[in-house]
């Protein structure tokens, strides 16, 4: 989804923490979401019509349920948007990738600091892994494609065998992956 609207729709951190809730719950109404994210339900019901109308949430069918306290569901489960080189005649594009990069970006920090700071005896076993890696390389955007793609393959992988696992034992993580031009400082380069 390189769309404007869908482009806008993902760069809100309610939106973004909707799609995680959905991820992980499989369904909810616009209440429960309000309840679990300290907000209130007609916020949450606004911010799931916005991602409805991009196809990322639908309605979960559910047997017994009226129409205003309607289950939702993720309609997909991928929400990675591939940024493309923008066309210089369109700036809303390209606003809107930047806009969504820096929410997805803060959003990722948020969740990451959440943790290293709350973390407790509830999460006993977790730090040692806990992953954070990060290299300093010099790649061509070509190159640079090709490792994400090959990363993203491999952890694609590991989430199919963890969902076929499913334990007791098994908590939401956060899988980051980043990789972008470093900005260096301006001088000789050895």
């Amino acid at each position: 989804m390189t769309t404007l609207a869908g482009l806008r729709a993902l760069a809100h951190p309610t939106r973004l923490a909707l799609l995680d809730l959905l991820r992980v719950q499989g369904t909810l109404t616009a209440s429960q979401c309000a309840t679990l994210l300290s907000l209130t339900p007609k916020v949450c019901s606004y911010h799931l019509h916005i991602l409805a109308a991009q196809g990322l949430v639908e309605p979960a069918i559910m047997e017994g349920t009226s129409l205003r306290e309607r289950p939702w569901q993720r309609a997909t489960w991928e929400t990675d948007v591939p940024l493309e080189d923008t066309p210089t005649d369109d700036p809303e594009l390209e606003e809107a990738q930047g806009q969504f990069m820096r929410v997805r970006l803060q959003r990722d920090q948020d969740l990451l600091q959440d943790y290293v700071t709350l973390h407790d005896e509830s999460h006993a076993g977790w730090n040692s892994s806990v992953t954070m890696y990060s290299r300093t390389a010099l790649m061509s955007p070509a190159e640079l494609c090709a490792w994400g793609l090959e990363v993203e393959a491999i952890t694609r992988e590991h989430v199919r065998r963890a969902e076929l696992a499913s334990s007791d034992a098994q908590e939401p993580v956060r899988l980051i992956l980043n990789g972008f031009p470093q900005i260096m400082p301006r001088g000789r380069r050895s």
